[in-house]
């Protein structure tokens, strides 16, 4: 199993095939007007929840498939998401609208059982200090 982990990392057509099996399993639709995501498996709704009250974002990997998801968690519960496939822009341009969501600093946690890590990418209540400000133009990218 490690061996096909490594491959989809060090292989990008392996990684294709992992995002084309989540997008031949998982769809991920949002309501705009109820700003509510509906994520279906094979078809069937797995689970529903709106984009309101986020307290944290984690991403956790495993090296079963789907090897990387997205932690929802809200004041009403917590969703797991894959990471990958046609509806990844959707979720990620919500995420990268979070408050200060570039500037916050990732931090290792636990992982729950079955994922080998575990990592916050945003807190709403935010104890530690932010990245330092990064002037683009001096760098270069701009």
């Amino acid at each position: 199993m490690l061996d096909k982990w490594i491959k989809t990392l060090l292989f990008p057509e392996a990684e294709k095939h992992w995002q084309r099996k989540i997008d031949d399993r998982f769809v991920l639709v949002f309501d705009t007007d109820a700003n509510t995501f509906f994520l279906y498996d094979n078809h069937e709704l797995s689970c529903q929840f709106t984009w309101a009250d986020i307290l944290e974002i984690q991403v956790l990997r495993r090296s079963e498939f789907p090897p990387l998801s997205w932690k929802i968690i809200t004041d009403h519960g917590e969703w797991l998401i894959p990471i990958g496939g046609r509806y990844a822009e959707l979720l990620e341009e919500k995420i990268n609208h979070l408050p200060n969501y570039s500037r916050q600093q990732n931090v290792e946690l636990p992982p729950p059982s079955g994922y080998r890590t575990a990592t916050s990418q945003w807190r709403r209540n935010n104890t530690l200090p932010f990245r330092p400000d990064v002037d683009w133009e001096d760098i270069g990218y701009l």
